[in-house]
């Protein structure tokens, strides 16, 4: 070959003995188109076996993960799907609980109102009401007490829609029943009276309210109220504490003088 020389041989024997490259390879690294780090020796065939094996191994390592994240995914959406249905299960038997707590509930909230009844219904309307409460008042009208009294029950009619409220005349409730108990107050349960209250006394005279009345019905169970004290010892509380501040502001004056 012509441009080859014995002295080229030579050098390029000698490349490859203290390199492991040929002229060729020094001359590419010089040019910059081989990395001079790079081993450009061919592997030998256990050095490809070891390779070989060594992919091998990491490849079926791969496929195992690949199948446990697989298995772990499906029993992940196995599970949820479960959930759903558990859930959807739990849903929905609370919602035909809370319909039967509706539809119970609107049975015995049905009535809302004070309603004004004659003597000939009173014995349908009153004591064979059943198990539900009835506050029977007796009034009579232009006495102011009854007109109070009115208010705080039509309040609590509208509050208190599981227990009926009727006012009646007393004059054709009780024959001979006179005013000066007026306004009365009758609560039957079962077709029993159990409990009468007798004038706005038995409240707070003039001051009653509604809660006065409330909690007093709330003591029999005639309602559900969550009045937790008598509003009277409250207003007693109240206005003790109002009337010694005025003592203790009294006596600060006194000491400035």
């Amino acid at each position: 070959m012509s441009g080859v020389g014995r002295g080229d041989f030579l050098v390029t024997r000698l490349n490859e003995e203290n390199t492991g490259r040929t002229e060729w390879e020094d001359h590419m690294i010089r040019l910059g188109n081989m990395d001079a780090r790079k081993d450009p020796r061919a592997p030998t065939s256990d050095e490809y076996d070891e390779h070989a094996s060594n992919v091998g191994a990491t490849l079926r390592q791969l496929v195992r993960e690949s199948e446990i994240v697989h298995a772990e995914r499906e029993d992940a959406l196995d599970e949820l799907e479960f959930d759903d249905e558990e859930e959807n299960k739990m849903l929905e038997e609370y919602r035909k609980m809370r319909l039967e707590q509706l539809k119970e509930q609107s049975k015995r909230e049905r009535f809302g109102e004070l309603v004004t009844i004659s003597e000939p219904s009173y014995k349908k309307e009153v004591t064979e009401a059943g198990d539900v409460w009835v506050v029977v008042f007796l009034y009579k009208s232009g006495i102011p007490h009854c007109q109070l009294m009115e208010q705080r029950l039509r309040q609590l009619a509208r509050k208190f829609k599981a227990t009926k409220f009727v006012q009646i005349r007393s004059e054709e409730a009780i024959r001979g029943y006179p005013d000066k108990n007026l306004p009365t107050l009758l609560v039957y349960h079962k077709g029993n009276v159990a409990r009468q209250f007798v004038g706005l006394q038995e409240f707070a005279g003039e001051s009653t309210t509604a809660d006065d009345v409330e909690w007093a019905l709330g003591q029999l169970g005639a309602v559900q109220t969550e009045i937790e004290t008598d509003p009277r010892e409250k207003r007693a509380k109240l206005t003790l504490n109002y009337v010694n501040r005025g003592y203790q502001n009294q006596d600060s004056d006194s000491d400035d003088e």
